[in-house]
């Protein structure tokens, strides 16, 4: 067991993006650490036969199309001008810190979880009340949707939705920098529907375990919608988790990103190790795991599924340059 929560020593994966619809297959040759990106595999291409044979299973499959329905990818337009040099631990410097980044916009990777709000009362995916790991409790102080457009009007919903989307504080590190981010939802392919999300705030982060969690809010049919592929990953991840979890020593482990900000791929591969920091409490320990599942610049921030056993996970970076291990942030695990 490890005690320091310094990053392994390596590469954060954002982008600087240069094109708000650049194409995976226009990177192909310039990418120094996937040549022709070989273990991407576009969502909407994705089938059973990519599946490892072991899991080979239509909720697998599901799973990994809910998880995609989800994944979103995040635009940072500003880098706070009080974001140091180096990220504590070892010399790892942050991303965009030399002047000729910070003047450019930088892509990553986020997944929703989304919670209904009706009449003042709220509940997540499972039909309970929010409550998060950390404590804290869902805004059940507004009865009303409190975006902008009900603030101040005499109609405002009693019907709203709360969106938050883990991904990594090396992307985001501060209000400063959630108020200067948008997301792209559904981007599956270079004609998908323009739709994008903003007003975010930050509702957590944790600069020495990369955790970030932005928070933005809705009554727009959007938040129906996005309610329902919820309610669905939810249904598919129980069924995966009943399933898989006699087998998590198959260690397979999935990503949905969007690398070089390109509409969005999976990739497969497993996970290596799962070093434990220290016990939370009971029921889960805080980890980081290594794994060889394909990542490029603008994954960071995606979530890492091991299929069989629960966690939080986001992708943080590789190892080093011309190295296929890639490593987490340091996040919650449910013991088994």
């Amino acid at each position: 067991m490890s005690t320091s929560l310094d990053l392994p020593c390596g590469y954060h994966e954002t982008c600087v993006l240069e094109d708000l619809e650049m194409d995976l297959n226009t990177m192909d040759k310039v990418c120094s650490k996937n040549p022709g990106h070989k273990d991407f595999k576009s969502l909407e291409a994705f089938s059973i036969d990519n599946l490892p044979e072991s899991h080979r299973d239509e909720d697998v499959l599901k799973l990994i199309k809910a998880v995609g329905d989800l994944t979103v990818r995040l635009a940072v337009d500003e880098v706070d001008p009080l974001r140091p040099e180096l990220r504590p631990g070892p010399d790892i410097k942050y991303p965009s810190y030399s002047d000729g980044v910070r003047k450019k916009r930088r892509a990553g990777t986020g997944e929703m979880f989304i919670y209904k709000h009706e009449n003042g009362q709220e509940i997540d995916a499972s039909g309970r009340g929010y409550k998060s790991l950390l404590g804290r409790t869902a805004d059940t102080t507004d009865v009303l949707c409190p975006c902008k457009k009900c603030e101040n009007s005499e109609a405002a919903s009693n019907e709203w939705w709360e969106i938050f989307i883990d991904t990594a504080s090396h992307l985001v590190r501060d209000d400063h920098e959630a108020s200067a981010t948008s997301c792209r939802l559904f981007y599956d392919n270079k004609d998908s529907e323009v739709v994008t999300l903003s007003n975010f705030s930050l509702d957590f982060v944790n600069v020495e375990r990369d955790v970030c969690v932005l928070r933005c809010v809705t009554c727009d049919d959007l938040g129906k919608r996005l309610y329902k592929a919820q309610l669905e990953w939810r249904k598919v991840w129980n069924s995966v988790k009943d399933k898989f979890q006699s087998k998590v020593g198959d260690r397979i482990a999935f990503i949905v990103s969007h690398p070089h900000g390109c509409p969005k791929q999976v990739s497969v591969g497993q996970w290596l190790e799962n070093t434990k920091f220290c016990e939370v409490d009971r029921e889960y320990d805080f980890t980081r795991l290594s794994y060889d599942t394909c990542t490029c610049p603008g994954s960071s921030g995606a979530s890492v599924y091991c299929v069989g056993f629960g966690g939080g996970h986001v992708h943080s970076g590789t190892k080093g340059t011309g190295s296929n291990v890639n490593f987490s942030n340091v996040s919650y695990y449910r013991k088994q």
